[in-house]
């Protein structure tokens, strides 16, 4: 009998052990950067380890998703409420440690909130995922799905083609209900299904993009008893700061909104009372801070959400009262519409 060949080794086969074995890795990567985002309390005063993390973190979640969905070349989408950035820009937004970090807690910690309030699995609405669904990734890791259940809903369909791709290849496709390609301002929401509703298209001092509007839309699908809705605070203030001596005043929370905010006009006004320490020219800023659940809050000055606004400078003297008024269009964009701000400043 002759000699039997040796079989050759079959290269289709060797390719998919290797792509196998390569998703394994970058799902425990991308697994072990969660786990850290969210337990390990050293973050919270490491910017520069915070930063390593949610780098490593897009690294991981880009190579696990389809360039084809995310391409350079596609612009913002611009909306009379606001401009919906494209999928890569909306992807970028895991670079922001401290944004990350806030969300990704912050959602994590109001799925465990209301699992022990009600007892049953937590339907939950993303608004605006974006192609990583960032803030809800965290606790997809934490939970089983037998506590949550995610519909995500996005208006660019490179975002939500994504999703479909990027959950299942991090096991997270049992956590699924509905992946929705649209408008959120013209979707026809369903009366109150929902235990909690988390809204990420904001930008700082709530210019831009269409937070409010999106987020006016969605309210009547949260249930009216119990429901959550993320972030649970947006606040904008006022800051003075005199240009010669930093002498500084702080006028905060001059503007907010929240659940329970009804914001029908499409107008931000914002109204603060100082007395000035000193007589000089003060430039003024609006500043914003986000409370997305519990303690955990992005400050001003902390994230690209909360990057001070500066609106110029104005004169003051000491030891008057001084009233600061603002108004101007919430996602609106000033360097395109040539929007302005109606500041009046008065002393008594």
């Amino acid at each position: 009998m002759p000699p039997r060949s040796p079989q050759k080794a079959n290269p289709n086969l060797f390719e998919r052990i290797t792509e196998k074995l390569d998703a394994r890795k970058n799902r425990r990567r991308i697994y072990q950067f969660l786990d850290q985002i969210l337990e390990d309390p050293t973050l919270d005063g490491n910017i520069t380890s915070l930063q390593s993390r949610v780098n490593l973190l897009y690294y991981y979640l880009l190579k696990n998703s389809n360039r084809d969905n995310l391409p350079e070349s596609t612009s913002h989408t611009s909306l009379p409420e606001g401009t919906a950035i494209n999928p890569l820009a909306a992807a970028g937004c895991v670079k922001d440690g401290p944004r990350t970090l806030a969300f990704m807690r912050g959602f994590d910690q109001a799925v465990t909130t209301l699992r022990q309030l009600l007892g049953r699995r937590v339907k939950t609405l993303y608004l605006g995922s974006g192609p990583f669904a960032t803030a809800a990734l965290a606790a997809m890791r934490h939970h089983s799905p037998r506590i949550l259940e995610l519909d995500f809903l996005d208006i660019h369909p490179q975002s939500t083609d994504n999703l479909e791709l990027l959950l299942p290849r991090l096991k997270f496709q049992k956590f699924i209900g509905q992946i929705i390609t649209a408008n959120a301002l013209e979707y026809d929401f369903p009366d109150a299904p929902y235990d909690l509703i988390m809204g990420e298209t904001m930008h700082h001092a709530m210019l831009y993009e269409p937070q409010i509007a999106v987020m006016e839309a969605a309210k009547q699908a949260l249930h009216p008893d119990h429901g959550l809705m993320l972030p649970e605070r947006i606040s904008l203030g006022l800051n003075a700061k005199n240009t010669y001596t930093d002498a500084t005043i702080n006028m905060p929370s001059c503007w907010e909104y929240n659940l329970h905010a009804t914001q029908s006009s499409p107008y931000i006004k914002m109204t603060g009372f100082c007395v000035p320490p000193e007589t000089g020219v003060y430039q003024v800023t609006i500043t914003t801070e986000v409370t997305v659940f519990g303690q955990n809050s992005i400050n001003s000055g902390q994230s690209l959400i909360t990057t001070p606004l500066s609106l110029g400078e104005i004169d003051l003297k000491a030891d008057r009262q001084a009233g600061i008024s603002i108004m101007y269009k919430h996602g609106g964009d000033p360097k395109v519409s040539g929007q302005t701000f109606n500041f009046n400043v008065k002393q008594f």
